[in-house]
């Protein structure tokens, strides 16, 4: 028997949690799964629905998959701004300057969003780009805002690095470092800062790992790239 595309979602999401584990309610469980459907299955997209989501969470591990359930939970110009339901999750992140998305001041009690920007290395007052992690930012915002109360914050930091890690197309620095390796460098910052009793050691074993699922996750979100089908290449591009 085919089942339906939110109960998908909806066994996604707890798997997920129960393999971390990460206790939340199943009422809990259905409010993520309901605000991801409804953002992935909007009538204005045609392409970055559901499909794309499920076929990047097979055979995932749980912090994988939570990211990957949210990682293109905003595509502001497809979607013409931010997804209805998740309006009020971005409403204090940015301000619109012309056609820009301006970055607002951070607050330093709210730990996800000081997160999202440590790990995106975003500054407060910079235009976010629009082809180098805009969309991808914001989907992290939403993601850390939502899971924050029930995870642990060293599987939160993996979340929202694996989303950072979906920007593609990043050319090395002018120390030749590539997107990766310095994602890394920020997680393991990120870990070190924020995690009691954390030490280097620990710290760059935390690092290394979430960038390895963070590289897996990001292939395989640009792997129908490399196919020959235009069809299967334009699906998720």
């Amino acid at each position: 028997m085919a089942i339906s595309t939110i109960n998908r979602f909806v066994s996604l999401f707890d798997t997920a949690f129960r393999e971390l584990p990460a206790t939340v309610s199943m009422e809990d469980t259905e409010r993520l799964a309901m605000l991801v459907h409804h953002a992935m299955e909007s009538t204005k997209r045609v392409y970055h629905k559901s499909g794309h989501v499920f076929g990047l969470c097979e055979g995932m591990q749980p912090r994988q998959v939570l990211a990957a359930l949210f990682h293109d939970i905003v595509y502001y110009q497809l979607d013409e701004g931010f997804p209805v339901n998740a309006r009020v999750y971005l409403r204090d992140v940015t301000r619109q300057v012309g056609d820009a998305l301006v970055l607002q001041a951070v607050s330093p009690h709210d730990t996800a969003l000081a997160l999202c920007v440590e790990l995106f290395d975003f500054a407060p007052g910079q235009a976010l780009p629009l082809y180098g992690g805009m969309n991808e930012f914001l989907s992290a915002v939403v993601a850390a805002r939502l899971l924050q109360p029930y995870l642990a914050l060293p599987d939160l930091i993996a979340v929202v690095a694996c989303i950072e890690a979906t920007v593609p197309f990043r050319a090395p620095d002018g120390q030749g470092k590539t997107a990766l390796e310095r994602l890394a460098q920020r997680a393991f910052t990120a870990y070190s800062g924020r995690v009691d009793g954390s030490d280097p050691a620990a710290a760059h074993d935390f690092a290394d790992s979430v960038v390895w699922d963070a590289v897996v996750l990001s292939n395989r979100d640009v792997g129908s790239f490399a196919v020959a089908d235009p069809g299967l290449f334009l699906s998720s591009t």
